[in-house]
């Protein structure tokens, strides 16, 4: 009986720990389920905030990106010519995002043809033309001449001629077009470097001349007279500044002449004074570059002129003045010598950049008379370097553009497939462009620090040899440019291709940003926008 008892009081503890044992397993089994749950919950919480972050960022980084293609559409047309707009923040989702450019190229529409078109005259374009807009005469045009003695020219933006004139001989240096104010409103003179022109000899001069021409507002101009040289005027003349309707030049006999501009006047091309540059400098000198006019107001009638003279193996920098005083005399004021045979030369306020066969590139100050400082660009130098707007200064040297400022520094240095013998140009926005001798097209855009070229045409054209001009005009940016081949060639850059960054408070490490290539404008339609392509990423 003990023995039974105690077997049935075993059963009785067994059965209390099992059923234990299972409220513990079912205890256990819940908290694992909840503890799941939770973590379940808290899991998808924290995905759900950070896709919240995400969309903020990306709509962030998205009106950014949406406002600089806003910006860059309102500055299409002629305000292309002024380079990409600068870009704003935009404060969203209590973030800021900052759109930045990593490159913005003016191209042509990427609709049209990448080619260049050409317009024939008949002779070679080998002098460097200009682009007119003297003030007041309603003039806005590209005007050139030719080997064949054709003085042409194109209405800012139009690939026909508004004119043509032909003055027979050949054209040796670059236009002038200044005002005729005898001829108020809008009277216009051409003052013409010519050599052998037609009827010269019943017109006063049969060799070495600078032919006027006068018109009005842009209407095809006519030859009022030509005044005689002693020698070859190759560079371009200079227009009078406090003697107004004057016109300076010198010749390759180191001669400096002052004329009368003015069609209204009794003596139309009247010789005011001239004066003998090598006698003063007691050398045989040739006129390379100037006379530059300068008037710096201390002077009543007074213009300043500096003049660049190759003298043998070296050069001269030389300072007259001009005083309407009676008939008007030149005054020889110094001279300063160059460090070689000069090249070209372009002026900017008192600054002067010279180019020399030596490839030197050097910058004078005209108002001490005193070298700033002299580079080797280490290629050769066939043409006049070029101003932009902020100061800087561009350079061709065999196939490399470089640009520099004022301490001659190299901003920036990019070379091309073939050579550049012509002057660069560029446009307010500090993009600079160039033409080869292979005729192609490029730009160094100012925006994204490459150092690679863009080209702008996929079609070579005849041997670029007189310099590109760049213009604004409505539809963008107008460059025109002569070639050996007897054409005028025009491109018309109606569009931008940029690439641009966005990003939270700036483009650094870690932070959500959205890159997008696009392109802005094309012919006729400058608020068109192609978006090229798109993508978020993290740097």
């Amino acid at each position: 009986m003990r023995s039974a008892w105690a077997i049935l009081r075993d059963r009785r503890r067994a059965q209390r720990g099992s059923v234990l044992s299972g409220v513990l397993i079912m205890v256990a089994f819940l908290a694992i389920l909840s503890g799941a749950l939770l973590t379940a919950l808290s899991t998808n919480f924290l995905l759900a905030a950070r896709l919240v972050d995400h969309v903020n960022d990306e709509a962030t980084v998205s009106s950014a990106m949406e406002l600089a293609y806003s910006n860059l559409q309102g500055t299409q047309g002629a305000l292309m010519f002024k380079g990409c707009p600068n870009l704003a923040s935009v404060p969203l989702n209590g973030l800021t995002a900052i759109a930045t450019y990593a490159s913005c190229v003016p191209v042509l529409d990427s609709g049209l043809p990448q080619t260049l078109s050409g317009i024939g005259s008949g002779g070679q374009f080998l002098q460097d033309g200009v682009h007119a807009g003297p003030s007041g005469t309603g003039v806005d045009e590209y005007v050139n001449g030719d080997s064949k003695g054709n003085l042409v020219a194109f209405a800012s933006g139009a690939t026909t001629r508004a004119w043509s004139v032909g003055l027979g001989g050949e054209i040796i240096g670059t236009p002038l077009v200044m005002a005729d104010p005898s001829d108020a409103p809008d009277g216009v003179s051409y003052v013409v470097p010519i050599t052998n022109p037609a009827n010269g000899q019943s017109l006063g001069c049969a060799n070495d001349c600078v032919a006027l021409l006068s018109g009005d507002g842009g209407a095809r101009p006519s030859l009022t007279c030509l005044m005689p040289a002693g020698g070859l005027v190759s560079s371009q003349p200079g227009a009078g500044l406090a003697n107004p309707g004057l016109s300076y030049f010198g010749d390759s006999a180191g001669n400096l002449y002052a004329y009368s501009a003015l069609s209204g006047q009794t003596s139309p091309c009247d010789l005011e004074d001239s004066a003998s540059i090598s006698t003063d400098l007691k050398a045989s000198v040739s006129v390379v570059a100037g006379p530059f006019v300068v008037n710096t107001g201390a002077k009543k009638l007074t213009d300043d002129l500096f003049v660049v003279v190759a003298n043998g193996s070296v050069g001269n920098l030389v300072h007259y003045t001009y005083t309407s005083s009676g008939r008007g005399d030149f005054t020889f004021r110094g001279s300063l010598a160059l460090p070689g045979v000069p090249v070209g030369a372009a002026m900017q306020g008192s600054l002067l950049a010279i180019t020399f066969t030596n490839d030197d590139l050097a910058l004078l100050q005209t108002s001490s008379m005193s070298i700033l400082g002299t580079v080797v660009m280490g290629g050769s130098i066939s043409d006049a370097p070029a101003w932009s707007s902020s100061g800087s200064i561009g350079v061709a040297a065999g196939n490399t553009l470089s640009v520099l400022d004022t301490t001659l520094k190299v901003l920036t240095s990019a070379a091309t497939p073939s050579s550049i013998t012509t002057t660069p140009t560029p446009d307010q926005g500090g993009d600079w462009f160039v033409a080869t001798s292979g005729g192609e097209l490029y730009v160094q855009p100012r925006l994204g620090g490459s150092a690679q070229m863009v080209a702008l045409t996929n079609t070579p054209v005849g041997a670029i040899t007189s310099a590109p001009v760049a213009t604004a005009c409505t539809t963008g940016i107008c460059i025109y440019m002569g070639s050996s081949d007897g054409n005028i060639y025009y491109a018309g850059l109606d569009a931008r291709d940029a690439t641009l960054d966005s990003c939270l408070t700036a483009c650094a490490s870690g932070n959500f940003s959205l890159r997008s290539e696009v392109e802005v404008g094309a012919f006729k339609s400058p608020g068109t926008v192609h978006v090229q392509g798109w993508s978020y990423y993290s740097p």
